[in-house]
């Protein structure tokens, strides 16, 4: 495996991880949705809320990068097992900038999560070896 590749899933796991607490944060500033007018125009004014596009539509074009550079199977697993990660940043970075607290069954859904990734990776790993 390239060391690039490694490189730009780095990226995109710690872009993943920013734009969710951006994301967050900007949510916090609209305020309560609504599908109104002056909702939509509240959150595409919004510095924050671009930005978590820019992010996220950087990460994807990245993504695609990886695509384009490695055999498609070997990305799907490494982008999925990368995702995984990115979860868990984005939980852990929520906590420490805002403080949330996870529920009994945020943790549970979040277990499930980790066990999936952790199947799916591994199905991947054989199926392809």
């Amino acid at each position: 495996m390239r060391i690039l590749t490694l490189l730009i899933l780095l990226l995109v796991v710690i872009a993943a991880g920013v734009a969710d607490v951006i994301k967050k944060h900007a949510m916090n500033q609209v305020g309560s949705i609504s599908f109104t007018m002056e909702t939509v125009l509240k959150v595409l004014t919004n510095p924050w809320a671009l930005s978590v596009l820019i992010i996220g539509f950087g990460s994807w074009g990245l993504t695609l990068l990886i695509f384009s550079m490695e055999k498609a199977s070997v990305a799907i697993l490494l982008i999925h097992g990368a995702l995984l990660i990115g979860v868990l940043l984005a939980l852990m970075a929520s906590h420490i900038v805002f403080g949330d607290v996870l529920t009994q069954t945020q943790y549970f859904g979040v277990s499930l999560v980790v066990v999936a990734s952790i199947i799916t990776c591994a199905g991947l790993y054989y199926v392809t070896a």
